[in-house]
């Protein structure tokens, strides 16, 4: 799962760096490819908001790697229903893109909705997600916004074996 830059931050990443109040989107080192992708796992997981466990960069809730349907993924975050991440962006995201799902760790088990905020709107949503379904896309343009928001709901039902993954192969 990925940020893509605009052209003007392309290899300026530093006009983004943190603050010690932000959760704004500067790669924690590495986490940006020369193709303009910021991996999400590079940037602050502290900033993730969930009831269960801890978010892990390129690994599930669990710690193990993430594996969506039967589908490796080495880049990814792993968290669990309910969540929430804000991020800030600077007007300087193209767009995010990702593959979104249920950890096969979880055997089938689970139900997850990943929902993409962008400046106080709705802008993509998963639909629910069953933990015995494939990755599916998401992706919402990010032109000019200021702040994106990931959120993890509980599938409508209860959190048991929500082991929700964002990932990219």
């Amino acid at each position: 799962m990925f940020l893509t830059t605009t052209a003007s931050v392309l290899f300026a990443m530093s006009s983004l760096a943190p603050s010690s109040s932000g959760g704004d989107a500067s790669p924690a080192g590495g986490g940006e490819d020369p193709a303009g992708r910021i991996w999400l796992e590079a940037l602050d997981l502290g900033k993730i908001e969930q009831e269960v466990g801890r978010p892990q960069a390129a690994r599930t809730v669990d710690g193990k790697p993430i594996e969506i349907g039967g589908e490796p993924f080495p880049h990814g975050v792993g968290t669990h229903a309910r969540s929430r991440w804000r991020i800030g962006l600077k007007g300087a995201a193209a767009r995010f893109t990702a593959a979104v799902g249920i950890a096969d760790e979880t055997r089938g088990e689970g139900s997850v909705e990943f929902q993409v905020w962008v400046d106080g709107r709705k802008v993509a949503e998963s639909g629910v997600i069953r933990g015995d379904e494939k990755a599916r896309p998401i992706e919402a343009s990010l032109a000019g916004a200021s702040e994106m928001v990931l959120i993890v709901t509980n599938g409508g039902d209860d959190i048991v074996h929500d082991h929700a993954d964002a990932a990219y192969p």
